[in-house]
C-alpha cells in the first residue's frame, strides 16, 4: 500500500483484498451443514424481479436485514484535514553538541566573534500521493415495484441501500487502516528494530527450566505471574518513551533526532485475549486501578485477518537510516501480543469524501449513487514505536 509518488493510486482492487481478509471471506473453506441447519436463503423460489434478478416478488413483509455499523477501531488514527495540497512535510530538529562557553577563555587583545554560523541540523520528511476508490448502486424508480408493496416500501428499499453503502464505507476505510497497523508491525520486525519477545525474555528472567512454550505459558497456574510480568516490561517500555531519546525508532545517519511520548501520546494496540487477562490478573487486584492504567489502549480481536488473529503478512514500505524509502522483503509476523506506538508515528487523513447522485435516466428510469474516497495513509518510524511478540 505504498504511495510515494505524486500521483493518485487506484486502490480498488487493494480495498477489495484487506476487506475479504479483514472478515474471513478469504481462506474460508465451505462446511456440509445442510442435514443440521436451515439456511437463509438468498433466493425464493417464487420468482424474482426482471431487473435485479435477486428479489422475490413480495409475498407478506419485507424485512431488511440491516444495521448502522459503527466500527471505529481505528477512528483514532485519522489525522487533521489535509484537503489543500498534495504533500505533507514534516520537519524535525537534530541535536547538536554543546560547545565550548567562550566566557571563560577570554584573552588580551582578542575578540570573540559573536556572527559565527552554526546552522540548525534538520530532517525535512514528506508524505506524498494518496490511495483513492469508488463503488456506487443503481437507484430504481419504478422498475421493480413488483418486488414492493407500496411507494413507501421502494423507498425503504432505497434508504437501505444508502445505509448500506455507508456501512461498506466505513469498513473499507478501517480495513485499510489495519493494513497501516500491519505494515508498521512488518517494518519493525524486518528492519529488526525495537521487537520484544515476551516469552524469551520471561524464560530468561525466571530461569525457567524447561523453557515455556506458547501453549505451556498458558497454564492456568503459570499464565496470571507471566501476564503480570509483561505489564510491567510494556509499562517500563511506555515510561522510557516519555524520556527524550533515539530509543524506539528508526535512527537517521548524520541526523540525532530526539524524540519524546509524553504518556497521553502514547497508543497501546494489544490482543483483546491479552487485555482481558491484565484486567483480570493485573488490575483487578491492584487497588486503585488508575495507576496501573496504561494510557490510551485499544484491544483488538484481531490485527490482520479474523481468521488468524494474531498473525501479520506484509511486504512493509518504511523510512530506512539514510532517510530514504526502503522496500522490505515479505514478512510472516505470528503470535502478535501487541505494539505501542507514538500518535505521530502512523495515521491517515481524508482528502476527498463525497456522495454524488446522478439525474433520473428518463429511459431506464434509474439513478446511480457515486461514492468517492480519496485517502493517504502514513508512517514515520523516526518516531517511537515498539512491537511486542508471544515467541
Amino acid at each position: 500500500m505504498s504511495v510515494n509518488l505524486m500521483s493518485k493510486e487506484q486502490a480498488y482492487q487493494l480495498v477489495t483484498e484487506l476487506h475479504n481478509q479483514a472478515t474471513g471471506i478469504q481462506a474460508i473453506q465451505p462446511v456440509d451443514l445442510s442435514s443440521f441447519i436451515s439456511v437463509a436463503q438468498s433466493t425464493l423460489a417464487a420468482g424474482n424481479d426482471k431487473i435485479m434478478g435477486a428479489l422475490s416478488v413480495v409475498l407478506t413483509r419485507t424485512l431488511y436485514a440491516l444495521r448502522r455499523y459503527t466500527g471505529g477501531e481505528f477512528d483514532d488514527l485519522q489525522w487533521d484535514d489535509a484537503r489543500w495540497g498534495g504533500i505533507i512535510r514534516k520537519i524535525s530538529f537534530a541535536d547538536t553538541d554543546p560547545e565550548l562557553d567562550e566566557s571563560y577563555n577570554l584573552v588580551d587583545g582578542s575578540s570573540i566573534d559573536k556572527y559565527v554560523v552554526k546552522k540548525p541540523n534538520v530532517l525535512e520528511t514528506r508524505y506524498v500521493g494518496s490511495d483513492l476508490w469508488q463503488f456506487k448502486y443503481t437507484i430504481f424508480e419504478d422498475q421493480i415495484n413488483e418486488a414492493f408493496q407500496s411507494p413507501e416500501a421502494l423507498g425503504a428499499w432505497a434508504t437501505s441501500i444508502m445505509l448500506h453503502m455507508a456501512n461498506e464505507d466505513r469498513q473499507h476505510t478501517e480495513d485499510m487502516a489495519r493494513s497501516l497497523l500491519a505494515n508498521l508491525i512488518a517494518s519493525k520486525v524486518d528492519a529488526t528494530l525495537d521487537v520484544v519477545h515476551l516469552l524469551s525474555e520471561y524464560n530468561s528472567a525466571v530461569g525457567a527450566s524447561p523453557a515455556y512454550t506458547a501453549q505451556t505459558i498458558k497454564a492456568p497456574d503459570v499464565y496470571p505471574a507471566f501476564i503480570k510480568w509483561c505489564y510491567a516490561r510494556i509499562a517500563s517500555i511506555g515510561r522510557l518513551m516519555t524520556a527524550r531519546s533515539e530509543l524506539f525508532q528508526m535512527p537517521i545517519t548524520g541526523k540525532p533526532i530526539m524524540r519524546h511520548t509524553p504518556y497521553a501520546d502514547q497508543k497501546f494496540y494489544v490482543d483483546a485475549d491479552a487485555l482481558e487477562h491484565i484486567k483480570s490478573e493485573v488490575l483487578s487486584s491492584t487497588y486503585n486501578d488508575n495507576y496501573l492504567q496504561l494510557a490510551d489502549t485499544k484491544s483488538l480481536a484481531f490485527f490482520q485477518n479474523i481468521q488468524n488473529p494474531n498473525e501479520v503478512q506484509a511486504t512493509p514500505v518504511y523510512i530506512d537510516n539514510t532517510g530514504a524509502t526502503y522496500v522490505g522483503s515479505a514478512q510472516t509476523v505470528t503470535d502478535i501480543f501487541g505494539v505501542i506506538f507514538d500518535r505521530d508515528c502512523i495515521g491517515y487523513n481524508v482528502i476527498r469524501d463525497r456522495i454524488d447522485i446522478t439525474e433520473l435516466n428518463q429511459a431506464g428510469l434509474y439513478r446511480n449513487v457515486f461514492m468517492h474516497k480519496d485517502i493517504r495513509y502514513c508512517m514515520d518510524l523516526t518516531e517511537k514505536a515498539v512491537v511486542f511478540l508471544m515467541d
